[in-house]
């Protein structure tokens, strides 16, 4: 079982806590195609890798709407799912890494949608604690505004 695997296995066991994004899709599995101008074994030339997208870091034992509950990770699953990461020895990334091509092999993107208060009331204070970076997608229009 390849790398790619592993974390395909693990997600699907705490799904929904969190989603992989399907970017470009290789050999079945999700990830972004990263082409780099290093070529030391620390870099890959090309790489996959996982994007982790998160909604809310909350407790939701009290949530009553399904889909509010699904979009939900506790800081504790959150919690676990660095240590994972950093168990595992993989190297959490921005697409700034990207835009530099500086993406080694076994790299992570954390990402947060809508830009939800809990991210940076809960995520943050735990990505820090691993000093993680992550990508946040904030709303700043809705269409109708527009």
């Amino acid at each position: 079982m390849n790398t790619y695997q592993k974390i395909y296995k693990i997600s699907a066991t705490l799904l929904p806590s969190f989603f992989l994004i399907n970017l470009f899709g290789f050999d079945g599995f999700l990830g972004v195609l990263v082409p780099t101008v290093n070529t030391s074994t620390v870099f890959c030339r090309t790489t996959d890798f996982p994007v982790l997208m998160y909604h809310h870091i909350r407790d939701y034992s009290d949530i009553v709407d399904p889909v509010a509950k699904n979009l939900s990770v506790s800081p504790d699953e959150f919690r676990s799912h660095l240590q994972y990461l950093e168990q595992n020895r993989y190297t959490v990334i921005t697409t700034k890494d990207i835009k530099k091509g500086t993406v080694p092999c076994k790299s992570v993107m954390l990402t947060f949608d809508d830009g939800y208060k809990n991210v940076y009331q809960k995520a943050l204070p735990i990505m820090q604690e691993y000093n993680y970076p992550g990508v946040a997608s904030v709303i700043i229009a809705t269409m109708d505004e527009r």
